[in-house]
């Protein structure tokens, strides 16, 4: 009886850590700015092509791809830094408010951690969610039409897991450094280095993230105009693995690392 106690009590503490994660993230200045940023992508492609006429669905579908998913998703830095902006200070604010010690005495850390990816992943969810949303709506309002499923779905997978691995990153320096500008500041570095092209530049792909991004976006390209024969090679089965597999793997390293540190607070 005392072990059902013990863990109805943990469920009970679990629950009740996402719920406030849940609900101190909504109505944070985070989260307003996030939502603000998930709608740029949007603003961008509008400004873009401010008078576009589209009366074809595959011409929807090319602009929709092409223009909003690729150049104004995957490759600006600007949406990137959803994920640096929720990260940032999710462990390091706890050390800096002196609340750390508390929080993991009443939890392993590891179930806690755990907690804070499902939060940081769900607010993703919401956020690509609203993204995709604001052209679906622009899309119906402006040409009475939206992109066909396929597109939605390939793009929604590749801009969520892209997503997921600047959280990733962003969580390991917040986890490992406990200093929310640095934990800001490194991730951002690292985006606007890929930005500038950075990496592409000294030949070092193996660093770039938007290298295997790209790849990954080429596959789905080949896959929803349904020409995926002439692309599956060895080289591409790696770069679906790095893409694919890196922030989980981010996240493992983070946990394990995590438990390993003093907590102790000055």
């Amino acid at each position: 009886m005392k072990k059902v106690r013990k863990y109805k009590n943990l469920d009970f503490t679990e629950g009740f850590l996402f719920a406030f994660y849940l609900k101190k993230g909504i109505f944070s200045f985070q989260f307003i700015t996030c939502i603000i940023f998930s709608l740029i992508p949007l603003i961008q492609f509008i400004l873009l092509y401010p008078e576009l006429t589209i009366n074809r669905q595959n011409l929807l579908n090319i602009f929709f791809w092409g223009d909003f998913v690729r150049s104004a998703l995957l490759f600006s830095p600007f949406f990137s830094l959803i994920s640096v902006l929720l990260a940032a200070d999710i462990i390091s604010g706890e050390f800096s408010n002196k609340s750390a010690m508390i929080l993991y005495s009443i939890g392993s850390r590891s179930r806690i951690l755990l907690i804070k990816i499902l939060y940081l992943l769900f607010t993703l969810f919401i956020l690509t969610i609203i993204s995709f949303l604001s052209f679906t709506i622009y899309g119906l309002f402006n040409f009475g039409m939206i992109a066909e499923t396929r597109f939605y779905l390939a793009g929604f997978v590749i801009v969520f897991f892209d997503l997921m691995f600047y959280v990733s990153l962003t969580l390991l320096c917040s986890a490992l450094i406990r200093k929310s500008l640095i934990a800001f500041i490194l991730p951002l570095f690292y985006i606007f280095l890929q930005a500038g092209g950075f990496f592409e530049s000294f030949d070092i792909y193996l660093l770039s993230h938007s290298y295997y991004k790209l790849k990954v976006f080429n596959l789905f390209h080949s896959i929803v105009y349904s020409n995926i024969e002439s692309s599956v090679t060895t080289g591409t089965i790696f770069d679906l693995v790095i893409f694919f597999a890196l922030p989980i793997l981010l996240f493992l390293i983070t946990i394990y690392s995590f438990k390993q540190i003093d907590i102790r607070v000055d």
